[in-house]
């Protein structure tokens, strides 16, 4: 069921949507050069770099962009402190290296001290090089192998973990637990975390990231009731699809989850992914723009 309206009517409300999507991509929004540790909202935030040119803009919830030029290494991650086994990371990012670079879930643990990467994403070098294979693990969808290596940084020796999926993505979910219980049946043991983090690392080059979505969250949204009960689109299952169902999915995809609703009505596509295009197309459909929604369930 949908709501019908004049032409005059259908124009200002997709304004609205438009000018609500922009809000949500542009609150809180602060720039960082320096070298800086902070948290905004839930979220730790960290910019740091040794020397080169390079700016993190902070958006909202988990959301930020960073620019690099001639950089030599240089991190911008936002997370949890200290973080959980239980943590998943559910991102969205445009990612643009020109060089070494590295789109991933980082952290640290104590007691072992040991740095670790999930990589998702990289630019001109696969990390970490061909030494220290440990065997793989499949979870979110692909297939990652294990690494195993040691860094030494002036008189300071440490280990690293890594999981480096097979083919690279800029959007998924990164279920953290899954890397960690795979690396202590490699015995590589985990110590007491440090950091749960989303992690843009540049090394000896340019580039800029977008993660114009990210947050952190321990389960997944589960629908409430049978999803037959409603037409796709109706997310808030009041049985009008209208410009409050495009609200509630467009805060979705940037993380703003409303707890209670169908979120198995929310892929209007059948993309299996739940983002802006569907936001958009149940705005359309309320305003009678497009005629028809598939049932993706």
């Amino acid at each position: 069921m949908k709501n019908h309206f004049s032409t005059t009517l259908k124009t200002v409300l997709i304004g609205t949507i438009v000018v609500f999507l922009t809000s949500l991509f542009t609150a809180n929004a602060q720039t960082i050069c320096n070298n800086e540790i902070n948290t905004q909202g839930d979220y730790t935030y960290e910019f740091w770099k040794d020397y080169g040119n390079g700016c993190m803009v902070l958006g909202d919830e988990g959301a930020f962009s960073v620019e690099w030029s001639d950089i030599s290494n240089m991190l911008a991650k936002k997370g949890l402190r200290p973080g959980s086994w239980d943590n998943i990371i559910t991102y969205a990012a445009d990612f643009q290296p020109h060089g070494n670079s590295y789109l991933c879930a980082y952290g640290w643990t104590a007691n072992p001290l040991v740095e670790y990467y999930i990589i998702e994403s990289w630019g001109s070098w696969r990390p970490p090089g061909e030494q220290g294979f440990m065997g793989t693990i499949n979870s979110d969808g692909g297939t990652y192998e294990i690494f195993k290596t040691r860094r030494i940084v002036g008189s300071e020796i440490y280990i690293q973990y890594w999981s480096i999926r097979l083919s690279k993505r800029t959007s998924g979910t990164i279920t953290v637990g899954n890397h960690f219980r795979a690396w202590e049946d490699l015995d590589m043991p985990m110590g007491d975390l440090i950091e749960v983090t989303f992690c843009v690392e540049a090394y000896q080059s340019n580039g800029t990231a977008d993660i114009y979505s990210m947050f952190i969250s321990n389960a997944p949204p589960e629908p409430t009731l049978t999803p037959t009960e409603y037409e796709n689109g109706d997310v808030d299952g009041n049985g009008v699809i209208d410009i409050i169902d495009a609200l509630l999915i467009a805060k979705y995809y940037v993380g703003i989850i409303t707890p209670g609703m169908h979120w198995d009505l929310a892929d209007t596509n059948c993309d299996k992914i739940i983002d802006i295009i569907d936001a958009l197309n149940v705005a359309r459909y309320s305003v009678d723009l497009i005629s028809y929604l598939p049932d993706c369930t």
